[in-house]
């Protein structure tokens, strides 16, 4: 971008301040200026400072900021079904200028996520994965990579948030084509991760919401986020977001929903809490049995997956399972964000709340599928409440479902 546009640079926070003035003024209801779609577009926007604070100093104050607003939408997620007004959204810019603002938007954020200069974290990720290549999935931790998400191990390994500039020394400069592949492939990825959700969302709003403006309006009001333009660059952000998106939208499709969702939950582990409420949607179809077996075949091949290559030792096998089923997330030595500095004792009481908000929207939430994707929203915007490893920021899991949720007309 320097060589095209000279002296171009926009740091995050004054991307942070130009994208939340152009998201009010394209979707911002002048004429009904209390309106609660006014409410949440301006609650919405509020994520941004704690993410970017947390994100450039890691404060705990910044987490905190990011639980109390993702409070709210807890809230207005729970209370979704007892709002029966709601007027059609009317952005202020035709479907032709939703259509140009989302290709720009989508054009700037490839170029924001293959603009980046090569950093010390693509580094470490490639040596980890020469060392899984080389010698197994024990050795591509590395010591520098003190914490992993649960989930599937090879899914989290391969990733390190190093922000220095890579700049390779004589010993390093034969590792810099391997450096390059393994960012490449990491940020396409990404990137058509991206694309994948904001398709989803079009393809959700102009077919199941019968409303095209709607569809466009839900891509372009979530590319036009912070969020999206600072985070997920990430493959861990986007690729399970894409997948609960798609789930949602192949929802007539019970099989493929379920190994979609599986595969989210074979890679992040928390996609898990999703199957009791779309296994009640599900049942009253008398299609659960589907659902049931493509949630299965995926978490079976990863279960399958992880032994093949951990054979023949036991132990490790157990170890890695833990990471996949969550259990290894209990070590008060792989935790990081707010939680590293809280401990577990808190914990356990957000993960009791958790269970207990999952199931009493489980029996609140039943009947179509604006109620499967909202709850869907708020079980997985939930679960970054007892997210040991940075929790709160991984938004691109349930902000596509959220913004879906708060811009869907009334439904017949």
């Amino acid at each position: 971008m320097w060589d095209v546009f000279f002296n171009y640079y926009m740091s995050p926070a004054t991307w942070m301040y130009v994208s939340t003035l152009v998201l009010l003024g394209i979707f911002f209801e002048f004429h009904r200026p209390l309106s609660l779609r006014n409410l949440d577009l301006i609650v919405l926007v509020l994520f941004s400072p704690g993410l970017l604070t947390a994100f450039a100093t890691g404060s705990i104050w910044a987490y905190v900021w990011i639980y109390l607003v993702g409070t709210y939408f807890l809230v207005r997620l729970f209370y979704d079904p007892n709002i029966v007004r709601r007027p059609l959204l009317q952005p202020n810019l035709t479907p032709q200028g939703l259509v140009y603002a989302s290709t720009v938007l989508f054009l700037m954020l490839a170029v924001s996520i293959f603009d980046k200069p090569l950093t010390e974290g693509d580094l470490e990720a490639s040596r980890q994965v020469d060392d899984i290549a080389a010698e197994g999935l024990e050795s591509g931790g590395g010591e520098s990579v003190a914490v992993i998400a649960p989930g599937f191990p090879l899914f989290h390994r391969p990733i390190d948030r190093s922000g220095a500039v890579f700049t390779p020394d004589e010993e390093e400069k034969k590792e810099t084509r391997n450096v390059l592949l393994w960012a490449a492939l990491s940020r396409t990825a990404a990137l058509l991760s991206q694309g994948a959700i904001v398709a989803a969302m079009v393809l959700i709003g102009g077919l199941h919401f019968r409303s095209w403006l709607i569809g466009l309006s839900s891509a372009t009001l979530y590319l036009l986020l912070p969020y999206t333009g600072e985070m997920t660059g990430y493959v861990d952000h986007a690729l399970p977001g894409a997948l609960l998106v798609w789930a949602a939208f192949v929802y007539r499709a019970p099989y493929w929903s379920g190994l979609l969702i599986g595969i989210a939950a074979g890679l992040i582990f928390y996609p898990l809490f999703l199957l009791p409420l779309w296994c009640v949607y599900y049942r009253d179809r008398g299609r659960i049995l589907r659902f049931l077996g493509g949630a299965a075949t995926s978490l079976g091949l990863f279960v399958l997956l992880l032994l093949a290559m951990t054979l023949p030792d036991g132990a490790l096998f157990a170890k890695h399972l833990g990471w996949l089923t969550g259990l290894s997330s209990w070590m008060p030595d792989q935790m990081s964000g707010f939680w590293a500095a809280n401990g577990s004792t808190l914990r356990c009481f957000v993960i009791v709340g958790f269970l207990i908000f999952t199931v009493a929207l489980i029996f609140r939430l039943r009947g179509s599928v604006e109620m499967l994707i909202s709850g869907s929203a708020a079980i997985m915007l939930a679960s970054q409440f007892w997210h040991h490893v940075d929790g709160g920021l991984q938004m691109a899991w349930y902000l596509p479902l959220l913004v879906l949720t708060l811009l869907r007309p009334n439904m017949p």
